[in-house]
């Protein structure tokens, strides 16, 4: 993920505030990585979350569950209304990028990272 955010052009950031997207209750306990894309407009970074399932193909098998999750009307009600998700799998990680247009500090550099991220792993569609 950090190779991602240098390709956007942004600098990374692993250290800081925790962050939780919505996610089943059964994949809250597995391990989460958190890096962040800062640019001089956003300092405090863009997070992309990865959650770590513990081989490739449990990270395949939940990948439609998480998506499916992240569309439900429950769990919009949680996110800002223009908030839109993106979901990779790479391997043993699915890795979850939040948008919020109308709350992005630097909306160039959130373009960036979501286009070099259409190149890492495979996308995830998400049910309309």
């Amino acid at each position: 993920m950090s190779a991602a955010i240098r390709s956007a052009g942004l600098g990374v950031i692993t250290g800081g505030a925790d962050v939780r997207p919505p996610l089943p209750p059964q994949y809250n306990d597995l391990p989460r990585v958190v890096v962040r894309g800062a640019s001089a407009n956003d300092p405090l970074g863009i997070p992309l979350l990865a959650v770590v399932f513990p081989d490739a193909t449990s990270a395949a098998t939940a990948a439609p569950e998480i998506a499916a999750y992240l569309v439900l009307p429950t769990t919009l009600v949680l996110v800002p209304p223009d908030a839109t998700f993106t979901l990779r799998r790479s391997g043993s990680l699915l890795i979850i990028f939040q948008r919020t247009p109308s709350a992005d500090p630097d909306p160039s550099a959130a373009e960036s990272l979501l286009t070099v991220l259409s190149t890492l792993g495979e996308e995830i569609p998400l049910p309309r």
